[in-house]
C-alpha cells in the first residue's frame, strides 16, 4: 500500500505544474541561453534542462560560424514546446 501512495503522490505533484509557467521559463532562454532549460527543471526534468542549457551555450559560440543562426532558435522553440507539453 505504501508504494501505491508514493506513486499517487508523485503523479499528483507532476500534475500541478502550470504549462504556461513552464513555457515562459523556457522562453527566457531566448534572451539568456543559460536559462533555456528552466522550464524543464521546473517540470522536474533536471537532466534535460541542464542539457538544453549547455546546448544553447554551445549554439551561442556557433553563431560566429553561422550554423548557430539556425540551431539557436530551433533549440529555443523546442525547449518552449517541450516544457509546455510535459507540464500538461
Amino acid at each position: 500500500m505504501a508504494d501505491t501512495d508514493i506513486q499517487e503522490a508523485t503523479e499528483e505533484s507532476n500534475n500541478d505544474k502550470s504549462p504556461g509557467v513552464a513555457a515562459l521559463l523556457s522562453a527566457v532562454g531566448i534572451i539568456f541561453p543559460i536559462a533555456t532549460g528552466a522550464g524543464q527543471i521546473y517540470n522536474g526534468q533536471v537532466g534535460k534542462g541542464i542539457a538544453l542549457s549547455v546546448v544553447q551555450c554551445i549554439n551561442v559560440v556557433l553563431i560566429f560560424f553561422l550554423i548557430g543562426l539556425f540551431t539557436y532558435p530551433l533549440v529555443g522553440v523546442y525547449a518552449i514546446y517541450d516544457a509546455h507539453k510535459n507540464a500538461k
